[in-house]
């Protein structure tokens, strides 16, 4: 006969076994939120800084990015008009990323960060005010193009954090900042239902973003990507840009890391562009519709950061990034092909663009690159990323345009599925990780 491994107290009965497996599995819990706890608490006092900045800012940015493209649509502007107009910008963004990298290791961080959110306000000022979709060209121009506030951020974190717990603090980090993510579309989403237009979006984003603004002009001293908080006024060596990124080219994989760089962000790119008309124009979603999806994406991706993160720190940054991406591929052929607005939002929740289970992929595939070079070099590598992310994006913007208006709208998602299995993750598998 089985024992009744049970005890009794009053006439309550209480399985032990079961009763020490949920004891166990409450003290794991307790454990990892007191490790989450000490690992925030012991960060660097600039990564703390930027983690309350970088939650303002993405704030106002996913409030309104979601529609920026519509908004140019609403306004007239065809396939291919927004597929040039975003040409443009991403024109500009290669011709001034190199010397923002090399200012980024030469002078003070805080002033850059504050020149590039004030170049975000203008751009925000330009939308509000715009009638025609040929005036929002600046504005396309100046939004989070001249200075990218989310690599800036990542290349911080990176670079003041420990390599054993640096995983983890990119996915705390969109963790943190993954509230403002959720809650700006889905707020987006409520007032274009109230106002049935998107011009207010604009005017409530330009307060925020100032808010943002000023935060880092009190929160932040000046400091170098190095550390020193002495600020150089020169360069450190006479020579051009051109020398420099030469001498940089050399370094480690960077060949390598050029094309995935190219297909990656060239193919991102061309889905955040693209899902919106896919799911209002095609699908037949309403905005609000749309907001709430973007809304659910952004949640399942925060939710999956830590363990993505965690992953990447305990089985390698590469090994984390391929299970990830799996989820990624599956969402963008579960919306394509889906019937339903349920299938939508599960496509939403697998993976959509940078959201969903799948957008947890990029926390490792972003650590990876960041740790591809020396501290002292990584201001050249987010220059580099300028230089090789808009290029990228100018052949899918056209192709992607093209393909849009002439009637092959699927085709258009389709692409991206196609590089990430047959360049992307090929060629980052032959690239040693730093462990």
């Amino acid at each position: 006969m089985a024992q009744d491994d049970t005890r009794g107290f009053g006439g309550l009965k209480v399985d032990v076994e079961n009763f020490a497996f949920s004891f166990l599995r409450a003290r794991v819990k307790v454990l990892n939120y007191m490790r989450t706890f000490q690992i925030l608490k012991s960060l660097d006092w600039r990564v703390k800084v930027i983690l309350i900045i970088q939650g303002i800012y993405n704030f106002s940015y996913s409030f309104v990015s979601p529609y920026n493209v519509l908004f140019a649509h609403a306004l007239g502007a065809t396939g291919t008009d927004i597929g040039l107009m975003l040409a443009l910008s991403a024109l500009v963004m290669a011709i001034s990323s190199p010397m923002v990298g090399l200012a980024i290791e030469r002078f003070s961080i805080k002033k850059i960060i504050v020149f590039g959110i004030t170049c975000d306000i203008v751009a925000l000022t330009v939308f509000a005010l715009a009638t025609d979709w040929w005036v929002l060209i600046p504005a396309f121009v100046l939004y989070y193009q001249l200075i990218r506030q989310m690599p800036l951020a990542d290349l911080l974190i990176v670079t003041f954090t420990e390599l054993n717990i640096r995983g983890t603090v990119m996915g705390l980090s969109r963790i943190l900042w993954g509230g403002a993510i959720v809650l700006g579309p889905l707020m987006a989403a409520t007032l274009v239902n109230y106002y049935g237009e998107l011009r207010p979006l604009y005017y409530i984003a330009i307060p925020i973003t100032i808010s943002a603004l000023i935060m880092a002009h009190l929160g932040l001293s000046d400091f170098l990507i190095s550390g020193d908080r002495k600020v150089l006024s020169s360069p450190k060596k006479r020579g051009d840009i051109f020398f420099e990124y030469k001498s940089f080219l050399k370094e480690g994989h960077i060949g390598k890391w050029i094309v995935i760089r190219f297909f990656k962000d060239g193919q991102l790119y061309l889905l955040m562009t693209f899902i919106p008309l896919w799911v209002v124009g095609v699908k037949g979603a309403a905005p609000t519709t749309w907001g709430a999806l973007s809304s659910i994406s952004s949640l399942s991706a925060m939710l999956a950061q830590v363990p993505a993160g965690n992953l990447s720190d305990k089985i390698g940054r590469k090994k984390a990034f391929f299970l990830f991406t799996s989820f990624y591929c599956l969402g963008i052929i579960t919306l394509i092909s889906s019937p339903s607005t349920e299938l939508l939002f599960l496509a939403a929740i697998l993976g959509m663009g940078m959201g969903g289970i799948g957008g947890a992929a990029f926390t490792p595939f972003i650590t990876l690159w960041w740790e591809a070079v020396p501290a002292e070099s990584r201001g050249k590598l987010y220059g580099l990323e300028g230089i090789v992310s808009a290029p990228s994006r100018i052949p899918f913007m056209l192709i992607g345009g093209a393909l849009w208006d002439w009637g092959f709208k699927a085709h258009v998602l389709v692409l991206p599925v196609i590089v990430e299995v047959l360049i992307v993750i090929p060629i980052l598998s032959t690239i040693p990780e730093k462990r």
